[in-house]
């Protein structure tokens, strides 16, 4: 199964620190037009993110929309200590896992972005089966820093800094969790 075409593409957020803490205030103030404005801005990420972690695309709405009721009702908690799509991105991966362990399931499917080449479409769905049996069997934090690395295309300094994880260990986490789908891979005749 392949991500739906509105969330394949990464988006560009707003960066900007003052235009970013007047949402938040907004936000806070409980503005309705500003909760409108944060859904557009965020949607398609929260949506990636949801799909790349979960690999639920029949559920993906629901797990959006309790992610984005959580942040409603917890943005008065919101400290800014780290930028708004840090601690969304954080939010977001917590209602996966808790949506996982409800559905009591580890499974996660991947764009062709991690598969090289342009195979037909029978091989790019044995390849994309590969590599979600390959990314379903690393533990949970390896799991993520891969997601955030070949999914999100995050840097790894960006990778540190949603994880709130030092720059050197994430590098380390990337590198053991590439080794251990290799691993697998070889013990699995992949």
């Amino acid at each position: 199964m392949l991500i739906p075409p509105d969330v394949t593409k990464p988006r560009q957020l707003a960066s900007n620190g003052v235009e970013e803490a007047k949402l938040i205030e907004r936000l806070k103030r409980g503005d309705e037009d500003a909760y409108r404005e944060f859904m557009a801005l965020y949607k398609d990420t929260v949506y990636r993110v949801i799909y790349s972690f979960s690999g639920m695309a029949s559920d993906i709405d629901d797990i959006a929309q309790e992610v984005f009721i959580a942040v409603f009702r917890k943005i008065h908690k919101f400290r800014g200590s780290s930028s708004l799509s840090t601690w969304l991105y954080r939010a977001t991966i917590n209602k996966c896992k808790d949506y996982l362990r409800k559905r009591r399931t580890n499974t996660v499917e991947l764009t062709d972005s991690i598969i090289s080449g342009r195979p037909d479409a029978s091989e790019t769905l044995l390849n994309e089966a590969r590599a979600k049996a390959l990314l379903a069997s690393l533990p949970e934090k390896l799991r993520s820093v891969v997601i955030l690395r070949e999914i999100e295309a995050l840097s790894y300094n960006e990778i540190a800094e949603k994880l709130k994880i030092p720059l050197g260990r994430v590098k380390i986490m990337i590198f053991r969790a590439r080794q251990k789908m290799k691993e697998e891979a070889q013990r699995n005749g992949m």
